[in-house]
């Protein structure tokens, strides 16, 4: 795709006559830019930028059409969150400083007979399209991200360049808060929040209430996206193999005696009836042997799904069996359920309360149910 003559205007310096062979081959310069078609320039924060681009049959824009482009800073200036979980308020007090991810998605279930049931993974791009909180770019649960060879469905890939340069086309940066939101059932949100501070982003903050909340409170929307072009957007994260874990991990950690002896917690975020094996969505049903059981769910208001207090849940942990120690020889606490997503509920909760050695079992009941070697208890 072949861009031709863009004139770029800001405070600090102008380009003119840019040309643009590749979108990864942009010059930089300070800002990070978004691309809306046919945007007013009004209330532009830090600069403006007015530009006309054409393409040669680019699937990207369309062929000529007109851009208007506002000017954000890269560098944070807002009021420092104290704690991962961040409020309707805040976020609209900082949306100008923050990058924004949207992850809506859910999962569908319905049952296949006596004590067996399948889920259905799907994004929803659709409802993103049709509004979302101005600045935010979608992300796909299902594709972003995702290594597709692993056999198992929606796991993370662990190839930290393909992660990074994926959400470096939402415009997420290393240098700018990231905040995350979902449907407002606190599901996806916190997967994202896992995988972006596993792939070495130092600050991520989830949205409590998602899009729900935001919608319901009268907040500011669009239907505007984000363009992918950008100017000054690099995330190059250091991966934190610490909060992943593997069946392989598991199997020696219960051989070893470290789940039985309480070195190793195992939590199971899946609901009741598929860890005493009454109801499964795989070949064998059950639990990994030596799991506690916290339905995820807990961990949320009843009614809203809001996140609940960090100290409510820590008593909700404490009345599972999963104990927070508060120093010396301290666990290492591994979630899992099905596919890894419900799991990192728990370990947001277990982030708030100061633990940082935790970590997801991404394949979970997915892969583990699926194994004839694995230990299971009903």
């Amino acid at each position: 795709m072949t861009f031709r003559t863009a004139t770029y205007t800001h405070q600090l310096q102008t380009f003119t006559r840019l040309q643009f062979s590749s979108l990864i081959n942009l010059p930089r310069c300070p800002p990070r830019l978004h691309v809306s078609a046919n945007a007013k320039l009004s209330n532009a924060p830090f600069g403006l930028l007015t530009s006309t681009l054409r393409t040669k049959g680019g699937r990207a824009f369309g062929p000529e059409r007109t851009y208007s482009f506002v000017a954000h800073a890269s560098k944070f200036s807002g009021s420092t969150p104290e704690e991962s979980v961040v409020s309707t308020s805040w976020l609209e007090e900082n949306l100008e400083d923050v990058s924004l991810l949207d992850v809506r998605g859910k999962v569908e279930k319905k049952m296949t007979g006596k004590g067996t049931e399948e889920s259905t993974y799907l994004d929803l791009h659709d409802e993103y399209l049709e509004g979302h909180i101005p600045g935010a770019c979608f992300v796909s649960w299902l594709r972003d991200g995702i290594d597709s060879a692993s056999g198992v469905p929606v796991q993370l890939t662990t190839d930290g360049a393909q992660f990074c340069a994926c959400m470096e086309e939402k415009g997420v940066s290393s240098d700018r808060p990231v905040v995350v939101y979902d449907l407002g059932d606190n599901l996806l949100a916190p997967r994202l929040w896992w995988a972006l501070t596993y792939h070495g982003h130092p600050e991520v903050y989830v949205l409590d209430g998602g899009w729900a909340k935001w919608e319901s409170e009268g907040r500011p929307t669009t239907t505007e996206e984000p363009c992918p072009l950008k100017v000054y957007s690099e995330f190059s994260g250091q991966r934190l193999d610490g909060l992943r874990t593997t069946r392989e991990e598991i199997l020696d950690w219960i051989e070893e005696g470290k789940v039985a002896s309480g070195e190793v917690v195992l939590i199971d975020a899946r609901d009741e009836d598929q860890f005493h094996g009454r109801l499964r969505r795989a070949a064998r049903g059950g639990r990994i042997a030596g799991a506690v059981s916290l339905p995820r769910r807990r961990l949320l208001h009843p009614e809203t799904g809001a996140i609940l207090p960090a100290e409510q849940q820590r008593e909700i942990l404490e009345e599972a069996g999963v104990k927070i120690a508060d120093g010396g020889n301290t666990p290492k606490y591994v979630a899992y359920c099905n596919g890894g997503v419900a799991a990192t509920t728990v370990l947001l909760a277990l982030h708030r309360l100061g633990i940082r050695d935790y970590a997801n079992y991404d394949g979970s009941w997915n892969e583990w149910g699926n194994c004839d070697d694995v230990p299971i208890e009903e």
